[in-house]
């Protein structure tokens, strides 16, 4: 079951829970109608979801935490955060993950989830919790904390009705805005027109190649991943590191996933790119490419070393 810890009604905080979705949001309601609609999708992806938030342009992108509860077998998921968006994620080890300084999102992932909360600051969420299933609410944090398991067998064997609190948006496209009103209803009654037959959806996912880096987030790489202090690039996933003493150039490196295996191109950095292949020596890259493998170490620059691994 997720909770929420509720916000003022005259702020534009919200989230947006799905049965494999939960999205934190600092927009306004039309966009967050737009936004419902698409992650109800039958065929919703987080790259659906991710695009439907650059609709409005790119300098446009509100602050947000987005997760995609992936495999419940695992507790595997995949994220990505802007801005002020935040998670915390128990699982063997408290991982915490932040959009802070990102051109564009931070995109990460993580496993074995006991507990997650997931918003738009990092304090922890506040006593007065309310439950919610399925629906849009007003709030800058949800956090979840009980094992599916338990909550499936509670869902199968209860022969009382489930209740969900939540604003479950109208779909109707004359509908310019979503309402403050509360749909109260059976878990059978909300399922009436919204599938929610699973709390987290499963399906298969094929391991990738991502890179780790050291006390920091996993990024899997799909496609064409631009890093740099401020990278930029149309039609790729950017991510920013940290870079006081300015060793990492503005728009530093790229990664290109093709297949097995990544290619690692500088992108005429200042200070170049190094890799060192496992226990071998270390490479500098500066403008031109290498094929990376598992194991395979790379500096950017200023601490910034992530190693080449595998990722669900």
């Amino acid at each position: 079951m997720f909770s929420y810890t509720p916000a003022a009604a005259d702020r534009d905080a919200w989230g947006l829970i799905t049965d494999r979705f939960v999205l934190t949001i600092a927009t306004d309601a039309g966009h967050v109608l737009e936004l419902w609609r698409t992650m109800t999708t039958q065929d919703a992806t987080l790259e659906s979801i991710l695009e439907a938030l650059v609709t409005r342009g790119v300098r446009e992108i509100p602050d947000f935490a987005l997760i995609e509860l992936l495999d419940a077998s695992t507790g595997s998921a995949s994220l990505a955060l802007r801005g002020r968006g935040r998670a915390e994620v128990g699982s063997s080890q408290q991982q915490r993950y932040s959009g802070k300084g990102a051109a564009t999102w931070v995109e990460a992932s993580t496993q074995q989830i006991a507990e997650l909360t997931i918003g738009l600051r990092g304090e922890p969420p506040g006593p007065a919790r309310l439950p919610v299933e399925r629906g849009v609410v007003r709030t800058e944090q949800v956090h979840w904390g009980i094992p599916l398991p338990e909550l499936d067998i509670a869902v199968e064997q209860s022969s009382e009705p489930r209740w969900a609190t939540g604003v479950l948006p109208s779909t109707d496209p004359e509908d310019g805005e979503i309402d403050d009103r509360t749909v109260i209803g059976s878990r059978a009654a909300a399922r009436a027109d919204l599938d929610d037959a699973t709390v987290i959806g499963q399906r298969r996912v094929e391991p990738r190649l991502a890179l780790h880096f050291r006390d920091g987030p996993l990024i899997p790489i799909a496609g064409t991943v631009v890093f740099g202090r401020s990278p930029t690039r149309a039609g790729a996933t950017t991510v920013a590191l940290a870079s006081p003493r300015h060793e990492v150039s503005a728009t530093h490196a790229e990664v290109v996933a093709e297949g097995v295996q990544l290619r690692l191109r500088d992108l005429r950095s200042t200070n170049g790119t190094f890799v060192t292949a496992g226990d071998g020596p270390t490479i500098e890259v500066r403008d031109r490419e290498i094929t990376l493998a598992p194991g395979d170490r790379v500096d950017f620059g200023d601490g910034n070393i992530a190693e080449v691994t595998l990722s669900r």
